[in-house]
């Protein structure tokens, strides 16, 4: 890895004739150590060069006392009456060290003095590095006494300044300082994952983020990681990205609750995109769970009456039908659930799967449950029959006009009563729990990791 400095030559350079210490070319040198420097002089430096070879002939005193060893480019421009003029350095700044960038491996660093110069020069130099064209790091070196100066010598003895230079004292001071000056076209990239997460759409942000420079994305990209991995319901990922950046996502612990809290919270994630269509979808799963943590907070546990999976990864729910009619005399659960299943189906000869529609209508006809409990679940059982069909097989479109005009309910008023179920439940989760905002909450953590101007 080669370390490169490109530097403009001012009028304090080498060594400052005001303060007698180290110009910022000298000083950078000096605390870098660069394997390569390109100097570019006006015609004002190029003459003071021609005249007294003070700019390489300080280099390599340098060289001497610090047994350095570093290659010296002059780039001699014509530029006389133009040096205060931005546009005109930006131009040529950018041609320079596009030219130099090319020569480049891809473990080279350049840096950038931007202490040296004309104020368009440094400025220039400044604006190039912002807009991220060249990736580089700029350095500004500090006056000794905190003030800038101007001198200029007709005469300049630089073996002399070199003996009286304070620089080369045994303890000198590093007056460099690494501006952290951020890339426009990187920051503009950070708006966008900012917006695409303010949308919940964390794929889109990761993939985003992938194309910036990994330094930039490091203290936020497997926060995106793990929100990636929330929405797809990878638990297990998430813990374990959790317990590595120290992050508390899951505001439900409990295991099996877990999961059906986190479903929800993507039941209302699809709302807040505005995926109507895949919202309607999703509410029988959600509504199967819901039901039969209300049954079991009643004290009905239907899990009893489950096939057992023929595999561990089997996730649908399959009545046991011999179960259930060998318990149908001495169980009530058992006996109303196959008086409903007998009005659904023609044959219990086939594999049930468990749905919605049956537990609802157990919860209706049981008389242990409140009418508030009841109009609930068969309200939202209508809903489920009036629209997720409609949604799931059918090519149309889905509004929030179409879903009122079915249901006579909004989108965002169903979330309401799917909300309010979960307080019905064993989960005991209110419509109100600010647990509901989680992702909201999730955002709020990525986003402060999103800080450009705080890097290094």
């Amino acid at each position: 890895m080669a370390l490169i400095l490109f530097s403009p030559v001012g009028r304090t350079d080498p060594i400052s004739e005001r303060n007698y210490r180290d110009g910022a070319l000298l000083h950078i040198c000096r605390w870098y150590k660069p394997d390569v420097v390109y100097l570019y002089l006006t015609e004002e430096m190029s003459l003071n060069e021609n005249q007294d070879q003070r700019y390489t002939i300080a280099l390599k005193m340098l060289e001497e006392s610090q047994q350095l060893s570093f290659k010296c480019h002059l780039i001699h421009d014509a530029v006389k009456n133009e040096v205060q003029d931005f546009n005109v350095f930006y131009e040529i700044f950018r041609k320079y060290i596009g030219d130099i960038y090319k020569t480049l491996g891809p473990d080279d660093k350049l840096l950038i003095n931007i202490s040296s110069g004309t104020p368009a020069m440094k400025s220039g130099l400044t604006v190039m590095a912002t807009l991220g064209e060249f990736p580089c790091k700029l350095i500004q070196v500090l006056n000794p006494d905190d003030r800038e100066h101007e001198f200029h010598s007709k005469y300049y003895d630089v073996k002399e300044h070199w003996d009286v230079n304070e620089d080369n004292e045994k303890q000198p001071v590093n007056r460099c300082r690494e501006i952290n000056c951020p890339s426009l076209l990187h920051f503009n990239d950070e708006i966008k994952i900012k917006q695409l997460i303010a949308s919940f759409n964390y794929h889109a942000a990761l993939d985003l983020a992938r194309l910036l420079p990994g330094p930039l994305t490091a203290g936020y990209l497997p926060y995106l990681e793990m929100a990636c991995a929330r929405e797809s319901l990878d638990i297990t990922k998430v813990n374990k990205l959790a317990i590595k950046l120290n992050a508390d996502i899951f505001p439900v612990k409990n295991g099996a609750f877990c999961k059906i809290f986190e479903y929800a919270l993507t039941v209302k994630l699809k709302l807040d995109r505005g995926d109507l269509a895949d919202f309607l979808r999703s509410l029988t799963p959600l509504l199967v769970d819901l039901f039969e943590h209300i049954l079991k907070n009643q004290g009905y546990d239907i899990r009893k009456y489950f096939l057992k999976s023929k595999t561990p990864t089997e996730e649908s729910y399959r009545w046991d039908r011999i179960a259930l009619e060998y318990s149908e005399a001495a169980d009530p659960l058992a006996k109303g659930i196959l008086n409903q299943l007998y009005q659904n189906h023609t044959s219990l000869n086939k594999a049930l799967f468990v749905s919605s529609s049956e537990l609802s209508a157990f919860i209706q006809n049981e008389s242990s449950f409140k009418q508030e409990v009841k109009d609930l679940t068969q309200q939202l059982r209508e809903i489920e029959r009036q629209v997720r069909n409609l949604a799931a097989h059918q090519i149309v479109s889905i509004s929030e006009q179409m879903i009122k005009n079915k249901t006579g309910l909004t989108p965002q008023q169903i979330m309401v009563l799917l909300r309010k179920a979960f307080g019905y439940t064993d989960m005991h989760i209110s419509a109100s729990n600010p647990a509901w905002d989680s992702y909201i909450q999730m955002n709020e953590l990525i986003n402060d990791k999103i800080n450009i101007f705080s890097r290094q």
